[in-house]
């Protein structure tokens, strides 16, 4: 039974889960920027106030909210630069680690003054499911391809049933 958890959370296993949360995360991001914060658990992003608004508007005419220099939405849509995921294991456990290499965007995830809280990772529960179903469908595989059952599932009540034949 050891074999097979190191195996569910292995090098293979981990770097398929990396390159499916990679991506969704890049597209749920994607999204978030797109709606200004809309399509996020905690709905649109504050407006900018008025004094700011001005003041972007005349020296970055047509940046949406979070969006100045473009540095902090490239760092969350996609691998450029020093941003990106790791994926590890210690034990039985996986570790799944958002690299950002922009440092403020702290600030707003958290909301600190003088700046209001604008999540920049805001999953919603669409996304997490789709999320969770890319570490379970890794593991399925994992377990089909040892031919131990002729069919694997895994079934969660509040959602769909994740199986592989």
């Amino acid at each position: 039974m050891n074999g097979l958890i190191k195996g569910l959370t292995g090098p293979g296993v981990l770097a398929e889960i990396k390159l499916k949360l990679e991506r969704d995360f890049h597209n749920a991001n994607k999204e978030l920027f797109r709606s200004e914060g809309a399509s996020g658990a905690h709905g649109k992003w504050k407006q900018l106030s008025p004094k700011y608004r001005a003041w972007k508007t005349k020296k970055y005419p047509g940046k949406k909210i979070m969006e100045l220099t473009g540095r902090l939405k490239t760092a969350l849509t996609t691998s450029k630069g020093d941003s990106g995921y790791s994926a590890s294991r210690s034990g039985n456990k996986m570790f799944f680690t958002w690299l950002i290499d922009v440092d403020y965007w702290k600030f707003h995830q958290k909301g600190m003054r003088p700046l209001p809280m604008r999540k920049t990772f805001d999953p919603n529960s669409k996304v997490l499911k789709r999320l969770l179903s890319a570490i379970y469908a890794a593991q399925l595989r994992f377990i089909r391809d040892l031919r131990l059952f002729d069919k694997v599932s895994i079934r969660r009540p509040e959602w769909d049933v994740i199986e592989l034949e």
